[in-house]
């Protein structure tokens, strides 16, 4: 943890992750499996979804190893595995991409490689919220209407949309806004991220309704980019 963060900062950090279910049951996780109810919206339209890749339809997200199993995005196994992606078949054939990033392309539509690229380390990093914050550099307070918040600078090589990204929380210290940059999308594509919806399941708190609306000059507007709605949450431990 960066010596840089205030004291405001770190009770505020510890209010979010006593809030989500606290540490030392986050340290006890091995995976948390998901079913994805719908993902949709103009940004995934313009990559490629249902043309030429299928919508996942459950993940099994191992946060801390940052590796994700998707079911229903190929006819086997759809891989994400701190920054690689693998694809085995029922065939048992495999094709792999190690370090994909670099191969995503920035215009036209994404492969099922792209796909579970970014789908991957997505999902890596909102299963880790609030708690990989610690491990990520302190660059200042934020707020917005109600809602308390860090700006901070993740990691080098961590598998995420952009290395400085901005949370919000409210009262209670639940995640309510996220705000980034998806760089494998291209340097204009800023968001805020809302979650809502929150629900309980294995001693930790997941939000359940996902919008991600366009920013501009760090700004929400109301124009949409991806909405999801995530369910049937399952916790396993070590």
């Amino acid at each position: 943890m960066s010596s840089a963060w205030s004291d405001e900062a770190l009770a505020l950090l510890g209010r979010a992750e006593t809030r989500h279910g606290g540490v030392a049951r986050f340290t006890r996780v091995a995976s948390v499996r998901a079913h994805l109810e719908h993902l949709g919206g103009p940004l995934l339209r313009m990559k490629g979804i249902g043309k030429t890749w299928s919508v996942p339809v459950a993940a099994t997200v191992r946060p801390r190893a940052r590796h994700v199993v998707f079911e229903g995005m190929t006819d086997g196994e759809a891989i994400f595995d701190d920054g690689g992606v693998r694809i085995v078949g029922r065939d048992g054939s495999v094709k792999e991409s190690p370090s994909h990033r670099p191969r995503v392309p920035r215009r036209g539509r994404w492969s099922a490689f792209d796909a579970v690229y970014f789908f991957g380390y997505a999902l890596v990093t909102y299963l880790s919220l609030p708690f990989v914050l610690r491990s990520c550099a302190y660059v200042g307070r934020r707020r917005w209407c109600d809602l308390d918040g860090v700006t901070v600078d993740f990691p080098p090589g961590y598998p995420t949309h952009s290395v400085r990204q901005s949370f919000f929380f409210d009262g209670e210290g639940l995640l309510r806004r996220h705000d980034y940059t998806a760089d494998v999308v291209g340097k204009w594509a800023t968001g805020a991220h809302f979650s809502d919806a929150y629900i309980e399941a294995g001693g930790l708190w997941f939000a359940t309704e996902r919008h991600v609306r366009a920013t501009l000059f760090g700004r929400p507007t109301p124009i949409p980019v991806l909405d999801a709605r995530l369910g049937g949450f399952e916790v396993q431990e070590e």
